[in-house]
């Protein structure tokens, strides 16, 4: 949905009530529509592959990892709190797959749940390791 400024500008609106009306007429009034995908990170160096997941209110044992293929798959669902008189958070289950590079090792799996965040490490084979090769000198010559 946009709003209109003076100047005939569009910009994108995200206040709540325009968000309710959108959905009132598109879809079934006040049904909550599925989770979004986790906002997610991923960097690698030589040795590993880190993904990581903002995953606020689920707890460590909600999750479901997979790697596959070189596919990495996270399942997991935050259920709504009970007796909460309002919550305007999004609850849901949700999937999402990250395609890794060929060079890791789906033997090299960890994961690791801190404040929220899911952090995946994957490591890489050791051949896809680069070599250190050392240079020696030989004197007098």
């Amino acid at each position: 949905m946009f709003a209109t400024f003076p100047n005939g500008s569009l910009v994108p609106t995200s206040n709540r009530l325009a968000n309710l009306l959108d959905h009132f007429f598109t879809e079934t009034p006040f049904e909550r529509p599925a989770a979004p995908a986790l906002p997610l990170a991923i960097w690698d160096d030589e040795q590993k592959v880190v993904v990581e997941f903002d995953a606020p209110g689920i707890p460590e044992g909600g999750f479901d990892i997979a790697l596959h293929d070189n596919v990495l798959t996270v399942k997991a669902e935050r259920k709504p709190r009970e007796g909460a008189s309002y919550d305007s958070r999004n609850y849901g289950s949700w999937e999402q797959s990250v395609r890794l590079p060929k060079t890791v090792d789906a033997n090299a799996v960890t994961a690791n749940l801190a404040n929220g965040v899911l952090t995946i490490t994957v490591g890489k084979r050791p051949e896809a390791q680069p070599k250190k090769i050392a240079v020696t000198a030989q004197l007098g010559q």
